[in-house]
Formats: C-alpha cells, sequence, structure tokens
C-alpha cells in the first residue's frame, strides 16, 4: 500500500505535533497536508486525493459535527477520525455525529490503528464499488447482446406469421432466424 494521504485539521501546534508522532510510532506511513480552518478543509477535500481526515481538538470554530458535515458534503468517501480533548463521551458523541472513528487526546497510541483501520476499510468499499459497476456494466452488454439477435428473431417471426412475404422473403426470413437462433446457443 503507498503513502496514506492525510489531511491534518489541527490549529494547535503542539496538538499537531503529538498526533503526528502517534501516527509515526504507530507504523503509519503518510503524506500529511495540515489546514487550520473549515474552508481550508473544504478547499484541500477538493483539490487532491485525501484518503482520510484527522480532526484535532483545538480548531477554533470548528465543533466536531459541523466538520464532519463539512467534509461529508464535499467529499462523502473520505473517513474522518475525530481527536476528543474531553471524556470519552466527547469521543462517543463523535462517532455518533459520523465520525468512522475517534481517539481520546490523551490515548493517542489508539489514533494509529483507528487511521489504519478507517482507510483499510475505504479502501475494500472502493474495490466493492469497482467490481459492483463493473458487473453491471457485463450485465448491461450481455442483455444488449441477447437482445440484438432476439430483436431479429421476433420482428421476422412476426412477418412470417403475417403471411405477408413473398416466397423469397420468407427463405430469407428464415435464414435470418436460423442464423440469430444459432448465435443465441
Amino acid at each position: 500500500m503507498s503513502a496514506i494521504a492525510l489531511l491534518l485539521l489541527e490549529a494547535a501546534d503542539v496538538d499537531a505535533e503529538r498526533i503526528l508522532t502517534a501516527l509515526s510510532e504507530g507504523g503509519v506511513d503518510c503524506n500529511v497536508r495540515r489546514v487550520w480552518t473549515r474552508a481550508a478543509l473544504s478547499h484541500a477535500l477538493r483539490s487532491g486525493r485525501v484518503d482520510a481526515v484527522v480532526a484535532g481538538s483545538a480548531v477554533p470554530g470548528c465543533d466536531p459535527p459541523a466538520v464532519i458535515a463539512e467534509a461529508r458534503a464535499v467529499a462523502p468517501e473520505v473517513p474522518i477520525v475525530l481527536v476528543a480533548a474531553g471524556p470519552l463521551d466527547d469521543a462517543l458523541e463523535r462517532l455518533a455525529a459520523g465520525a468512522a472513528a475517534a481517539a481520546l487526546a490523551r490515548r493517542l497510541e489508539r489514533l494509529a490503528p483507528a487511521v489504519l483501520r478507517v482507510v483499510g476499510e475505504a479502501e475494500r468499499r472502493r474495490d466493492l464499488d469497482l467490481a459492483v459497476r463493473r458487473r453491471d456494466d457485463l450485465l448491461a452488454r450481455v442483455a444488449h447482446q441477447l437482445r440484438t439477435p432476439l430483436n431479429a428473431l421476433l420482428g421476422w417471426a412476426s412477418l412470417l406469421c403475417a403471411r405477408r412475404l413473398d416466397e423469397a422473403a420468407r427463405g430469407r426470413a428464415v435464414e435470418i432466424i436460423e442464423r440469430n437462433a444459432r448465435v443465441q446457443a
């Protein structure tokens, strides 16, 4: 797996450094782009590959539900991991608000596994979506391939049933019906 493209929303330099250290010590290979505001988060999500967002707790004017709503509106497929500075209740509220995961600021050793898990889940979801699109495309092509000769069969059969064809046209109709039936076999 290539390096994770991580978007870090954190205004406090000390907290950002703690988050980056926790990710590094946890074995997360990532390219980090740091933003400080909700507007910058929105812009960054629109302008390049982002595998996950880690949102810290020290971002003025960025309460977790607003951050989640902003990110979901711009890039619903990108998982968000929130760092909760407060008690466990804060982390649970953030999960309930739509975050893919939450980690307590005082237990940042849990951040790296959470990021790896949500990025892996998002990758599996993308792979599944791709497989479903490929299956649907295949089924559409197969259905088209089946319908094309059947349409000719039905058309010529209806002309034969109407008994409006001369002998030469009837012979041609039988040939076409036979040829298209063989294609279907």
